[in-house]
């Protein structure tokens, strides 16, 4: 009788820390902001979305779109191909829309009632992040 001689080889399943390492803007901020959420928000129209997202794990949105050192668009994965995407100044662009110091400061109340859940986002984040990068030139 012959035995057959297996090689084991190990093999690990992606879980939510990996998917979370590959998002490279998210995992580069020091509050996990999920920034390519609220950049494809920006480019779908839904800015007042947008600055839900980008509220929600950080109670300084408004200052950090100022003054923040941008360690996410240091991370952007789109930095190694042509520019990074200009994160900060789209958080900025949608916190003095609907942030404290807007017209409509109590937008953020609804963080409160609605729960701002992770990774809901399309597909095609990728292509609509190179519209949003030219919509937030044409802003500036």
């Amino acid at each position: 009788m012959e035995i057959e001689e297996t090689m084991a080889i190990g093999v690990r399943l992606p879980d939510l820390d990996h998917r979370k390492a590959q998002v490279k803007c998210q995992a580069g901020c020091p509050v996990a902001t999920d920034a390519g959420r609220y950049v494809q928000l920006i480019a779908e129209g839904r800015d007042e979305e947008a600055f839900l997202v980008a509220r929600a794990p950080n109670l300084f949105a408004s200052v950090c779109g100022r003054v923040c050192a941008a360690p996410c668009e240091d991370a952007c994965r789109l930095g190694s191909i042509d520019a990074p995407i200009a994160i900060r100044a789209l958080k900025r662009f949608v916190t003095e829309q609907y942030g404290v110091e807007s017209r409509h400061p109590s937008t953020q109340d609804r963080l409160l009632r609605e729960p701002i859940l992770e990774g809901a986002r399309s597909s095609t984040s990728t292509a609509r992040c190179g519209a949003c990068r030219a919509s937030a030139w044409t802003q500036s």
